[in-house]
């Protein structure tokens, strides 16, 4: 599910280079977070296959968690955004308010004209590449992360983006 669409991350040349790489993961890890909800409450009200609402139950539930806590990394500055800039609103100003990517929201408009099987295929093969894309968000910064606040949530999520990428191909 390679996009070409950019990610919603005003680039800001003054940004301290830790600031800079926290608003980049937070731009490339929200839009996919916010697909992945939006697209398993699709499924949650739209697909007939018990296992496929149950485990979609299970992701619109963590992603809206997840997403939570990355906007209020945002809406706080971010740890460690005083100490490295005058002002802590500073990187919010830098990120644009989240959004899907432009291919996400046309995966959902396709999605949303599916029923029955077509609609269930369709949904776990579009949530496997968001969560692997997603896994790969998380690795990254996992390994290169400087900001302790979104380094917890990329080390916490991890497995379990890996959990739900395993559990897809039992549906």
């Amino acid at each position: 599910m390679a996009a070409p669409d950019a990610p919603p991350v005003a680039a800001g040349r003054d940004l301290p280079s830790s600031l800079e790489q926290s608003a980049a993961f937070v731009g490339d890890a929200f839009p996919s977070i916010h697909f992945l909800d939006q697209a398993s409450r699709m499924a949650i009200a739209h697909s007939k296959n018990d296992k496929i609402r149950d485990f979609a139950e299970h992701v619109a539930q963590d992603e809206t968690s997840v997403g939570n806590s990355l906007m209020h990394w945002v809406r706080t500055g971010g740890a460690g955004a005083a100490d490295e800039t005058s002002s802590s609103n500073r990187l919010a100003i830098r990120i644009k308010p989240p959004r899907m990517l432009a291919s996400q929201a046309n995966f959902l408009q396709h999605l949303s004209g599916l029923q029955g099987r077509d609609f269930d295929v369709m949904y776990v093969s579009i949530e496997k590449d968001a969560l692997q894309n997603l896994a790969s968000v998380y690795e990254l910064y996992v390994r290169n992360g400087l900001d302790p606040g979104l380094q917890a949530i990329a080390t916490r999520e991890l497995p379990e983006v890996k959990h739900l990428i395993s559990v897809l191909a039992s549906l």
